[in-house]
């Protein structure tokens, strides 16, 4: 049997070998469905094979926007054996906001399910660029597309063979391009090699000792790094097996972390608080779980991990970066806030002030990084040249994070730099919010701060001026919200301003703004009205 493939291979491969060194091992469970290795394999094999008679070719850029499902990770391993490039979209984007994506990753392949390919078909610019849509889950014959190809998966899949496609793929190919929250922009897209994507399933297993024997829980969307990568990845890196569920439910939680026997798993963001209001259940009390990923530590860790007996594993990463510094179980008990492990060995970090000069310990600075590996960093922002360079200077990677190293070395995260805000699991963009909400048309300028919220991260709060004051409402602006944008970028407060507090040369002060959004006490407050942030999406704007 050939030897098992490192970090220089593409992601492919690692399936390969589990193919033939495990074929009958579940790879992926869903909804009471089990597909073994042998199978996930072929069925990746039949729709490279399918995709590439349909027309794509390695450097293809194809983008998804599915739920979890297998079929997912069919398209992503099948894009990876052809050399294409896949790029997920979050699923709850609509209107102005999705076709940005769609323009900016020049896509001109849709893999959707249904519902998801008809939000993409509405927009103009999918419209315009897209020459073949697949659908995932039903018929393509329903959607509204005059000039190009539609197709299904299943068709692609049963009428193409199972054999590997004949096409190399070397390990610093792109293999994802992942789009994370713009700061004073729009959202960048992280360009990931295959090495790089390898490089996070192999750690990340190494970091949880993860086995072939494990049950991985993921109900985090897969659209994103953490669930891809950390979880499903290092899964197939071990030939361990994914329990794969449609997302996060805090009624269900432990009743389907018994059922599915599963022993390790990722409570991420406000996960862990809500985990800790409920209250306890037999389920929970013998619940199998032997080791979660915990992103960030709840304030009090021994505590969390006495009450649901298990042993947390944190780290400090991002899309661009992974595993730069790592918490084993044991190290952080007592720890301050925000502490996220020691040095990993794999990285250099540096925390630093404005003129990228290292500050004493204790002290707060931008956290500065630079990998000590090669292929393990990301190859830069698609199409976003400038800001590459702008953060990759004097030969160190800006973060845009703050944090300190303590005297034993720990590193402590504080905040975010950048303009960007943690909610609803998501990393969002002031900047997005702001450009949302200035096309009502009596809106004239708009702040976007996060607020900090009971349940670990961030709520949101925007301070508006108006074209006139007397004819624009709190209500208004959030009902404005709630159909224009996604619903973890709908502002649970909202204040109507004259001015914002600003520097001589008129730059707003946000610093300012969040100190007032902190006194939640004196903003309106859409909760208190009624409204409900749900992921339910409203119709979209055809822009």
């Amino acid at each position: 049997m050939q030897a098992k493939p490192g970090r220089e291979s593409a992601a492919g491969e690692t399936l390969a070998y589990w193919r033939d060194a495990a074929p009958d091992k579940v790879a992926v469970q869903f909804k009471g469905q089990s597909l073994t290795y042998a199978a996930l394999d072929e069925l990746v094999n039949c729709m490279a094979n399918g995709l590439a008679a349909a027309g794509i070719r390695k450097g293809a850029h194809v983008g998804l926007m599915m739920d979890n499902k297998p079929e997912f990770l069919i398209s992503v391993y099948a894009l990876g054996r052809l050399g294409a490039i896949a790029i997920p979209f979050n699923t709850a984007l609509f209107g102005s906001m999705l076709s940005y994506f769609v323009e900016d990753s020049d896509v001109d392949t849709i893999i959707a399910d249904a519902r998801h390919a008809a939000t993409l078909a509405d927009l103009p610019i999918a419209q315009e660029r897209v020459r073949r849509w697949i659908i995932a889950d039903g018929d393509a014959a329903e959607l509204q597309l005059s000039t190009a190809t539609k197709l299904t998966m299943d068709a692609l899949k049963s009428h193409a063979d199972s054999t590997p496609p004949d096409v190399h793929v070397a390990h610093s190919d792109p293999f994802m391009i992942l789009y994370t929250s713009g700061t004073t922009g729009p959202s960048k897209g992280v360009i990931c090699a295959h090495s790089h994507l390898q490089w996070i399933s192999e750690v990340a297993s190494q970091r949880i000792g993860l086995v072939a024997e494990d049950n991985f829980y993921v109900c985090m969307p897969l659209f994103h790094v953490a669930a891809l990568w950390y979880c499903v990845g290092a899964c197939f890196w071990t030939g361990s097996t994914v329990m794969l569920t449609d997302r996060f439910s805090a009624s269900n939680y432990w009743r389907d972390i018994c059922a599915s026997r599963s022993t390790v798993t990722m409570i991420a963001m406000s996960m862990s608080v809500i985990l800790e209001k409920l209250e306890p259940t037999d389920e929970e009390r013998n619940n199998p779980l032997r080791t979660a990923w915990l992103v960030p530590l709840p304030p009090n860790v021994r505590t969390f991990e006495e009450r649901f007996g298990l042993k947390a594993v944190t780290n400090y990463s991002m899309t661009e970066i992974t595993h730069a510094v790592v918490g084993y179980p044991g190290e952080m008990y007592d720890k301050a806030p925000g502490c996220a492990g020691r040095l990993s060995g794999d990285w250099d970090v540096m925390i630093a002030d404005e003129r990228d000069e290292p500050v004493p310990t204790g002290t707060v600075g931008e956290i500065l990084v630079r990998p000590r590996k090669a292929g393990i960093l990301f190859q830069g922002y698609y199409k976003k040249e400038r800001e590459t360079v702008r953060l990759w200077r004097n030969l160190w990677f800006h973060t845009g994070d703050r944090g300190y190293f303590d005297a034993d070395g720990f590193l402590y995260f504080v905040d975010r730099a950048k303009d960007a805000i943690r909610r609803r699991g998501e990393n969002i963009s002031a900047f997005e919010i702001e450009n949302g909400l200035l096309t009502l048309p009596a809106v004239k300028e708009v702040a976007a701060v996060p607020v900090p919220s009971p349940l670990g991260e961030d709520d949101l709060c925007v301070y508006v001026i108006p074209n006139d004051r007397a004819s624009l409402t709190e209500k208004e602006i959030v009902g404005f919200a709630q159909e224009k944008l996604p619903y973890f970028m709908v502002p649970r407060y909202v204040a109507i301003v004259d001015d914002f507090p600003r520097t001589p040369s008129h730059k707003v002060q946000k610093y300012i703004l969040r100190q007032w959004a902190a006194k939640t006490d004196t903003l309106w407050d859409g909760e208190q009205h009624g409204f409900r942030i749900t992921a339910r999406r409203k119709t979209a704007d055809k822009q």
